[in-house]
């Protein structure tokens, strides 16, 4: 398998957490399976160096880096980072991995019988009883994308795909509703985020208007609190998005929940109305 010549410089450039919406999804798979294979190999030709009392020839930040502890969780994080890649469940995700690298590395992979020898193959070097088995329990462990792209990344999503909740409560609303789907789209199954100050940055209004947009969403029942703010944690309130109160081709909002309940759009409900009467 050809790599890059130079892997840190790679990563700092094409795999940087701000660049990582510009490249393709197959890109994003392709360039963190390489990344994470020159690394290994660093570090591998490092601890056998020390084995042998050679000095050390690899100084680099990458060689000591703590992603090399766990190289399938380093690799699916770097993965979901990707905005389309992020929307994928586990399992998805699996298939779209396998398919690209066996796609790319065609040559290698030809005289594997399935899956799951091409994985083993490919894999080798994360050392893996069970690579695919690896990387779909390291998909469900990811909860926060590299970088700090992950809410930059939804407000790009947001310009591009915008989401329209039912009742307009200010000028950003919608863009901070859109924000929060966008969010939680990226991170099936997994709570969000929706720091004040960063999100009153981007949407250029002043953290009390954010405030006031996250308690209407709350009433409106787009967004559901999971566990509350902890200041001495040092955790932020955590929240699920009901995407499903919303089309994700029109982006318009077609349910909404009254009273615990989730009813359809209100002209659903007059329509019933008119045939009681």
């Amino acid at each position: 398998m050809s790599d890059p010549p130079d892997p840190h410089l790679f990563f700092r450039t094409t795999l940087s957490a701000e660049r990582i919406p510009d490249v393709s999804e197959e890109e994003l798979i392709i360039g963190a399976f390489r990344l994470m294979r020159q690394n290994l190999a660093a570090s591998t030709a490092a601890k056998e160096g020390k084995l042998r009392g050679d000095s050390p020839k690899d100084k680099s930040p990458e060689s000591k880096s703590p992603r090399l502890n766990r190289p399938m969780f380093a690799f699916a994080r770097t993965v979901r980072s990707h905005p389309l890649l992020g929307r994928l469940d586990k399992y998805e995700a699996s298939e779209k991995v396998i398919e690209t690298l066996t796609k790319h590395f065609r040559e290698l992979t030809r005289s594997c019988k399935d899956k799951n020898q091409a994985w083993s193959l490919l894999f080798a070097a994360f050392k893996c009883d069970d690579p695919q088995s690896e990387f779909i329990a390291a998909w469900s462990k990811v909860r926060v994308p590299i970088g700090e792209g992950a809410v930059p990344t939804a407000l790009a999503e947001a310009e591009r795909s915008p989401f329209y909740p039912a009742r307009d409560c200010g000028r950003k609303y919608s863009y901070f509703v859109s924000i929060a789907v966008h969010l939680q789209l990226s991170r099936p199954g997994v709570t969000v985020c929706l720091p004040v100050s960063k999100i009153a940055a981007m949407l250029g209004v002043d953290g009390q208007t954010v405030s006031r947009y996250r308690q209407f969403a709350e009433e409106e029942g787009i967004l559901e609190m999971f566990a509350p703010h902890e200041y001495s944690a040092r955790k932020a309130t955590e929240f699920f998005v009901k995407t499903d109160l919303f089309d994700l081709k029109s982006g318009k909002q077609i349910r909404f929940v009254n009273r615990g309940k989730v009813n359809q759009s209100s002209q659903t409900q007059q329509s019933r109305q008119t045939d009681q009467d």
